[in-house]
Order: C-alpha cells, then sequence, then structure tokens
C-alpha cells in the first residue's frame, strides 16, 4: 500500500472512530454542535459591529461587553422563555420577598 493511501485510511478510521464517540456533530443537544454561537456572532454583528466604527480596540471591546452584558444577556427576549427577557421571566416566576432575597445576597 502507498504511503499516501495508508495515510488517508487511518485519517478515515479516526474520524469513524471519533464520530462514533462523540456521536456525530450534526445532532440536536450535542455539545459540539455550534449553531448557537453562530447564532449568537451573526446577531451581535448585525445589531452592533456592522453599525459602528470605533477608534481604538479598547473602545470596541467596551461597546461589544456593554452589549452583551447591559442588553443581550438580561433584556434580549428568549423563546426558551416564553419571549420574555431574563429580567421579565425572573420577576414572573419570583415574589417580591424572594427577589430582594436574591439581591441581597448578590451584594
Amino acid at each position: 500500500m502507498p504511503v499516501r493511501a495508508g495515510i488517508l485510511f487511518v485519517q478515515a478510521v479516526f474520524v469513524a472512530i471519533l464520530d462514533e464517540a462523540l456521536g456525530g456533530v450534526d445532532h440536536e443537544d450535542n455539545c459540539y454542535d455550534n449553531a448557537a454561537m453562530e447564532t449568537f456572532f451573526k446577531t451581535i454583528k448585525a445589531e452592533l459591529i456592522w453599525r459602528h466604527s470605533w477608534q481604538t480596540r479598547p473602545a470596541a471591546e467596551l461597546a461589544i461587553f456593554e452589549y452583551i452584558n447591559g442588553f443581550y444577556n438580561p433584556r434580549r427576549r428568549h423563546p426558551a422563555l416564553g419571549w420574555k427577557s431574563p429580567f421579565s421571566w425572573f420577576v414572573s416566576q419570583t415574589t417580591v420577598r424572594q427577589r430582594l432575597d436574591f439581591e441581597r445576597k448578590a451584594a
């Protein structure tokens, strides 16, 4: 067997073993499937990156940080939460006393 054919055979065997071990990457609920991250990066590019330009890298980093922590995580509506923001969902699931206790513990 020529060296190239041997390498291709070993590669095919390795890929088959890896696919069997990981269960493929095209299945739902697979932590190796990066569809969620691709959606996030598309969203941040469309809503922030392509609409602005920054003079310095630190300014861009700050804008991205503020977008993620000020809007994307706390206020953006999520389908998994019944199209509520995480904050709205939290308020609807807890009593005032629970929220106050939570805020005291977080501080």
